[in-house]
């Protein structure tokens, strides 16, 4: 699934982060205190534009490496919040990823310890479970990272916000994309699950009004080891593109790695890579075996030139040592999205929050970015990235920066968002 393009970054950052975070880790929502997690040193939760935001992540399996990133990231929204004239209240929470669990503890975040918003890392799966249940708790969820057109359609909700892509908006990335590729036949290759397969399918469908047709589609299980007989039948007879959803550090190395004696990608005019991890995470590949590799991407440094972003990548590198990436934008802007809410409303109140979150314009780090009122998608920039090799390492400039007019999704008719 294209979530794991952020576990992939987060992953790498892990490590570095651990000095992010503020004095106190990430708790359970049972034994969350008032002090913990609170960002810019400020724990007082008094005046008229202060907030408690309930920050929940995810504790075990795969995931739980993302929790330290998001929760920097976090963190310092909440301390950039205060230049608004917004005291954010942090709080975080953690459970184990599940539907049931991210309910039960969402529970507690708003019925114990008094949160009016949630934010943190969603599947989509967890991502509907709040979705269904936000209005009955009475709090807003900015939701940064689930990407089902589902949640887009007939269960959204007046109360839920959605900050990343989804899978609709990824293939309108696609169909702009191939207007100007140049090639008229393509093959695919996936992941063999369904994400992998519904990824192949828009993509077929975004391409053909191009009159671009697929000619083979292979599928990969997860946690292939030995690529061999795929790169020998993508290498026979190859068609003139390639598009691959391949998802997760290891299969992205093994493939990227085990193609090289054969010099498959080069046999291919385009190389098209949907969620590709970056040359900065497949660092034991060597830079000319990924070479080329195009890719649509929810976040780069070089993305806006406007004073946000400029901003938030300074501190973010003067804190960590690195440059921030996807998993970090993402977890940053559904917080500062929710301050510039509450600026705009001048309240913490729910209801007058919301209204002023649903239709906000203004400039995310991504650029200019509107909350669109009919679905609470939010709009913004994509840029396609191609890898570079430059003196020897790899790098991924900006090729193209599609505006949002080219790659919104037109909102479903199912979603009716009431009141």
């Amino acid at each position: 699934m294209r979530v794991y393009k952020v576990m992939a970054v987060a992953a790498v950052c892990a490590a570095a982060l651990a000095g992010c975070s503020s004095s106190g880790s990430s708790t359970s929502g049972a034994s969350a205190s008032a002090g913990t997690g609170t960002s810019g040193g400020g724990n007082s939760n008094s005046g008229p534009l202060s907030m408690t935001i309930a920050y929940l992540g995810v504790n075990v399996g795969a995931y739980a490496a993302i929790n330290a990133e998001f929760l920097a990231a976090a963190q310092l929204a909440a301390q950039d919040a205060k230049a608004l004239g917004v005291n954010i209240k942090l709080v975080p929470y953690t459970d184990d990823g599940t539907p049931a669990g991210t309910i039960q503890v969402a529970r507690e975040a708003v019925q114990q310890g008094g949160a009016k918003a949630l934010v943190g890392f969603f599947t989509s799966a967890t991502g509907a479970a709040l979705q269904s249940q936000v209005g009955s708790l009475g709090v807003l969820a900015v939701d940064p990272t689930s990407v089902s057109t589902a949640l887009r359609g007939a269960s959204c909700a007046p109360n839920y916000f959605l900050v990343s892509p989804s899978d609709a908006n990824y293939d309108e990335v696609i169909k702009e994309f191939s207007k100007t590729a140049g090639v008229t036949t393509w093959d695919t290759i996936s992941n063999d699950y369904s994400e992998g397969h519904t990824s192949v399918a828009g993509f077929t469908a975004a391409v053909a009004p191009q009159g671009q047709k697929v000619n083979k589609s292979l599928y990969a299980p997860l946690n292939t080891s030995d690529y061999g007989t795929y790169i020998t039948q993508l290498g026979s007879s190859p068609a003139q593109g390639l598009y691959l959803s391949i998802s997760g550090l290891t299969d992205e190395i093994n493939l990227t790695t085990q193609q090289q004696p054969s010099g498959l990608f080069n046999k291919y005019k385009v190389l098209l890579w949907q969620s590709f991890a970056g040359p900065n995470e497949l660092g034991t590949v060597p830079p000319s075996a990924i070479a080329g590799i195009q890719s649509p991407n929810i976040y780069v440094p070089a993305q806006s030139s406007a004073a946000p972003n400029k901003a938030f990548v300074s501190e973010w590198t003067a804190k960590t040592g690195h440059a921030p990436d996807t998993a970090v934008a993402l977890s940053y802007t559904s917080v500062m999205l929710l301050a510039d809410a509450i600026q705009k409303a001048k309240s913490t109140s729910v209801d007058q929050v919301r209204a002023a979150l649903s239709g906000l314009n203004t400039t995310t780090i991504f650029g200019p970015s509107t909350m669109r009122a009919a679905d609470h998608q939010l709009l913004r920039p994509i840029a396609m990235t191609k890898v570079a090799v430059v003196d020897g390492k790899a790098t991924q400039p900006i090729s193209t920066l599609y505006p949002a007019s080219e790659t919104t999704a037109p909102v479903d008719p199912a979603c009716h968002m009431g009141s």
